[in-house]
């Protein structure tokens, strides 16, 4: 099962606070929310770094296979995914972190049971994506 498509992350929006560092507050009621996913691209605010947030209570929450042409940190707060890495699966838990390097076909599978989350860094200004199949993993 794979998020519906009304669940795409919410782009964040910052505001200038200081000598040129931005600061950005979480959307409203998020916290509480069955699922939920936030963005935000380096290349609105002038760096080369990108990230998205996902915290979800189901089970079986799956980005279809992909790849990006830059290394991806991966580091889980809360719960267990399945992370399928090239031709590897590996469960990581809520602690732990997983770096994927450049152009490596991935996705992970929330295993539940309670809540899941992630924070995903990319290495790059913008989200570049390339998928490799429809559907989920």
């Amino acid at each position: 099962m794979s998020a519906p498509p009304s669940d795409v992350p919410v782009p964040l929006t910052g505001r200038p606070v200081a000598a040129g560092a931005f600061l950005f507050d979480d959307p409203e009621g998020i916290g509480v929310a069955e699922y939920w996913a936030i963005s935000l691209e380096g290349k609105d605010y002038g760096v080369d770094v990108s990230y998205l947030q996902l915290s979800t209570t189901r089970i079986g929450v799956s980005p279809p296979l992909h790849e990006h042409p830059y290394p991806e940190t991966v580091a889980v707060f809360e719960g267990t995914a399945e992370f399928t890495v090239g031709t590897e699966k590996i469960v990581v838990h809520g602690g732990q972190r997983l770096i994927i390097p450049a152009g490596t076909p991935h996705l992970f599978r929330t295993l539940g049971p309670g809540r899941y989350q992630h924070f995903a860094h990319h290495l790059s200004a913008e989200f570049v994506t390339t998928f490799l199949e429809t559907g989920t993993g």
